[in-house]
C-alpha cells in the first residue's frame, strides 16, 4: 500500500481513478470506495481507509475528452480552481488575470452544459491557460458548500454584478472585474466554439483596452518608464523590466547616497542629481498623461468595451444602492461627458433622460433610468417601449445596476433597446479621460 510521502501518480497507479475528486488550494482530496486521501503540494498527507469495507476493482483513467462532444469528467475540477486568494496568487505570479466561471452547477441547466461541454474540455483550458487562470464559482442549491466559500461566492458575485448563469467575468489579479465575456451572441459552431469565441474577443480587447501592468502590485498609471530600457508592448504578458532584485538595488543606491550626502564633496553631484530629477519627473508627467488620453474609448456614444480602471468609480453593489435620481444625474452626466446634450424629464413612472445630438432641437435618444439590486423584467422593458413609442423617440436605452433577465434581453433586442447594465456603466465611466471622471463623480456625490 502507498502512504504518506507517496505521489499523486503512485497513489492512482495503486488504487485507480478516483471516484470523486476535490481541491482547495494546494490540498487536493482523492475518494474511493474505501475511503479518501489528502494530498498536499503533490505528496500524500494522511491516507484515511476503512479496514471494513470490500476493495473495489481499480478504476481505470479515463480517456481525454475529444471531438465535438464533451462529457463532464473529472478534469474539470483539475482545470478550475475554487479559492479567490489562490486564484489571485497564480495570477500575480503569472502576470495573469483570472477568468472567473459563475454557475449553479445543481440547478441551472445552462450551467451544467457549460460545465460539461466546455469547464471539462481541455482544448478550452489550453487555449487560454497562457492568458487566465480558472476560477470556478458555484452557488448550489443543493449540494453542501463549506461557510467560507460560500461567502466568498456572495461576495464575489455583489462586486461582480452577476445575476444570470453561466457568466464570465474576467477579473484582475486582484479580484476587480474588468470585462464581461458576452455569451449571449449568436455565434457559428459548436456551443464550445461559441464560448470560447467570446472569451477569446472579451481576452483580445482586453490586451487592447486594459494591457496587463508593468508591475502586477501598482497600476500602470502611476509607474515612470524605465530609464535606458525600452518599454514593454501592448498586450506584452511578461513581467516587465523591473524584477525583484531591482528593490533591493534601489535600497542599497538609497543607502550609498545618504552616506554620501555627509560629505561635502558630493555637494556638486547632489545639484547635477537634482536637476536630473526634475528632468525625469517632467517625462513622467509627459508619459502618464499619454498614458491616461490612451485608454480613453472615444467621443461617441457607443462603448465596445472595458477599460483600464482609473480611479474610485462606485462599484456594481454601490450602484445598486442608489436612489433613482442620483442615478439619474449619474447617467446624464455621462452622456453630456460623450457629447449629448441632456434634458432630464419624467415620462409617467419613469425617470428618464433625453439625450440630444449637436445641433438637433429634438432629441434623439430616451434613457430610462432605473435603480435597485433586481434584474428588470420583461414587462419592464415592454413599458419602456410604449413610452418611446408615445414621445415619438425611435431610439431608446435603459440603464439598470441590477441587471436584466434573459426574457428582457430578448425584447429588448427585438425593438433596438440598449440595455445597460451596472458593470456597463461603469465601463462607461472608466472609459471617460481622468480629469472629467474626477469632477462628474464629485458632481453627483459618489
Amino acid at each position: 500500500m502507498v502512504g504518506p510521502g507517496a505521489t499523486r501518480d503512485e497513489v492512482i497507479s495503486a488504487y485507480g481513478w478516483p471516484s470523486g475528486q476535490s481541491r482547495l488550494g494546494t490540498k487536493e482530496v482523492l475518494t474511493y470506495p474505501q475511503g479518501s486521501i489528502l494530498i498536499s503540494d503533490g505528496k500524500v498527507e494522511r491516507v484515511d481507509f476503512s479496514p471494513n469495507i470490500q476493495w473495489a476493482a481499480p478504476r481505470p483513467r479515463p480517456a481525454p475528452p475529444s471531438g465535438t462532444t464533451v462529457k463532464r469528467s473529472e478534469a474539470s475540477t483539475e482545470f478550475w480552481g475554487t479559492n479567490l486568494a489562490d486564484a489571485m496568487k497564480e495570477a500575480q505570479s503569472r502576470h495573469a488575470r483570472i477568468l472567473a466561471a459563475f454557475v449553479g452547477s445543481d440547478w441551472s441547466p445552462p450551467s451544467r452544459r457549460f460545465l460539461d461541454e466546455v469547464a471539462a474540455s481541455p482544448d478550452f483550458f489550453n487555449t487560454f491557460t497562457a492568458d487566465f487562470v480558472f476560477l470556478k464559482v458555484d452557488f448550489p442549491t443543493r449540494a453542501a458548500q463549506p461557510t467560507e466559500r460560500k461567502k466568498q461566492n456572495e461576495e464575489l458575485r455583489a462586486r461582480c454584478g452577476v445575476t444570470t448563469y453561466p457568466a464570465l467575468i474576467v477579473l484582475s489579479s486582484r479580484g476587480e472585474p474588468v470585462g464581461v465575456a458576452d455569451l449571449n451572441k449568436e455565434r457559428p459552431g459548436s456551443y464550445r466554439e461559441q464560448i470560447t469565441e467570446a472569451v477569446a474577443a472579451l481576452r483580445d480587447l482586453l490586451k487592447i483596452k486594459a494591457p496587463l501592468e508593468p508591475r502586477p502590485n501598482l497600476p500602470a498609471a502611476v509607474l515612470p518608464p524605465t530609464p535606458g530600457k525600452p518599454s514593454a508592448p501592448a498586450g506584452a504578458t511578461g513581467p516587465g523590466p523591473t524584477t525583484p532584485g531591482a528593490a533591493a538595488g534601489d535600497r542599497a543606491e538609497d543607502n550609498a547616497a545618504a552616506v554620501a550626502v555627509s560629505s561635502a564633496s558630493w555637494t556638486l553631484m547632489l545639484g547635477l542629481g537634482s536637476g536630473a530629477v526634475l528632468a525625469l519627473g517632467l517625462v513622467w508627467w509627459v508619459w502618464r498623461t499619454r498614458v491616461q488620453l490612451s485608454v480613453r474609448a472615444g467621443d461617441g456614444p457607443k462603448f465596445s468595451g472595458p477599460a483600464v480602471r482609473l480611479t474610485d468609480v462606485p462599484t456594481p453593489t454601490e450602484l445598486m444602492a442608489w436612489p433613482v435620481a442620483q442615478m439619474r444625474t449619474l447617467v446624464a452626466a455621462v452622456f453630456e461627458a460623450t457629447g449629448y446634450r441632456t434634458r432630464l424629464a419624467d415620462h409617467g413612472d419613469d425617470a428618464t433622460v433625453e439625450l440630444f445630438r449637436p445641433g438637433r432641437a429634438e432629441p434623439s435618444v430616451l434613457v430610462c433610468c432605473l435603480s435597485g439590486a433586481t434584474a428588470v423584467e420583461a414587462k419592464r422593458v415592454r413599458e419602456f417601449f410604449g413610452t418611446m413609442v408615445s414621445t415619438g423617440i425611435d431610439s431608446g436605452w435603459i440603464v439598470a445596476p441590477g441587471g436584466f433577465s434573459t426574457e428582457a434581453r430578448r425584447f429588448a433586442a427585438e425593438r433596438g433597446i440598449e440595455l445597460i447594465d451596472g458593470q456597463g456603466l461603469i465601463s462607461r465611466l472608466q472609459a471617460l479621460d481622468p480629469l472629467v471622471l474626477d469632477r462628474l463623480l464629485h458632481r453627483v456625490g459618489a
